[in-house]
């Protein structure tokens, strides 16, 4: 029997009234097994009890370990955090003086910009004094564009990239102006008959002249003293090779190279005249 039965027992031989020991052994007998039994009983509930105790010791050791290895994971991961918010100082201390230096970047792309539309607005009314003092073909619509264009780049209703696109527009224009030529029809004022119909040549943008209706008067416009005039006393020969390379852009007669004049002043050959000899 093992000490701790042993002990139970002694101590109910001992709590156990006289009268029960000297009674009758059968009920002596039944009474010890009773005992036994109950004895029995008590060491099953006390095993019962030391498993739960030490079912409980071994759930605490896990749970101390499961602690443990909880404790040394947000440790390891403070450790993380601690580093990462070092770097995310850095990167944030970094992105400060990168927007610092974007905004003094701005604020001179800003100056700049200023001083590029300043430019533009310069370039515009200069093209456009150009315009006013040179050729005199639809002079007022051309310098009307460019008006536009200036008033807009100082009213700051345009971009930048707008005004430098609408600008190379009109170079190019002018720049396709110069490069061709045409005959339309227009009005030309005189003052003995007021307005009358005409064709007019124009060859880029050196040379105008015009042929009436009737083909008998034609006039090239000259450049006098700062103004342009129309030279009316043109020798025959001079008039003849308008109309001919009027014909010519009209379609009227086969291509071919033709005499013509740009600027009187440019073909005043010694022994040649190209205005008209009222003498004869």
């Amino acid at each position: 029997m093992k000490k701790l039965e042993f002990y139970l027992l002694l101590i109910l031989i001992l709590f156990t009234p006289p009268s029960s020991i000297a009674g009758d052994p059968k009920d002596n007998k039944e009474e010890l097994a009773a005992i036994q039994e109950e004895i029995e009983s008590t060491r099953r509930l006390l095993e019962a009890e030391r498993a739960d105790h030490q079912r409980e010791k071994e759930e605490e050791s896990l749970v101390k370990e499961r602690l443990g290895q909880e404790i040394k994971e947000m440790k390891e991961r403070q450790k993380e955090l601690k580093q990462l918010k070092k770097e995310l100082e850095d990167q944030i201390s970094q992105l400060s003086r990168e927007c610092e230096m974007l905004i003094n970047k701005k604020d001179s792309l800003d100056e700049e910009l200023i001083d590029l539309r300043k430019v533009l607005v310069d370039f515009t009314r200069s093209f456009r004094t150009q315009i006013e003092k040179g050729f005199p073909y639809n002079k007022e619509i051309r310098s009307a564009d460019l008006l536009i264009l200036e008033k807009d780049l100082e009213g700051e209703r345009v971009e930048n990239l707008e005004g430098i696109n609408r600008l190379w527009d009109l170079i190019e224009h002018e720049i396709s102006l110069g490069s061709e030529s045409e005959v339309y029809p227009g009005d030309l004022p005189q003052e003995e008959i007021g307005v009358r119909g005409v064709r007019y040549l124009r060859l880029g943008m050196v040379s105008l002249a015009y042929v009436s209706e009737d083909g008998k008067e034609v006039g090239l416009l000259i450049k006098k003293d700062g103004d342009y005039i129309w030279m009316k006393d043109l020798n025959k020969d001079l008039k003849d090779s308008i109309k001919e390379t009027q014909h010519i852009l009209e379609g009227r007669s086969a291509f071919r190279l033709v005499y013509f004049p740009i600027d009187l002043s440019l073909l005043e050959i010694p022994g040649t005249s190209f205005i008209e000899d009222k003498s004869k």
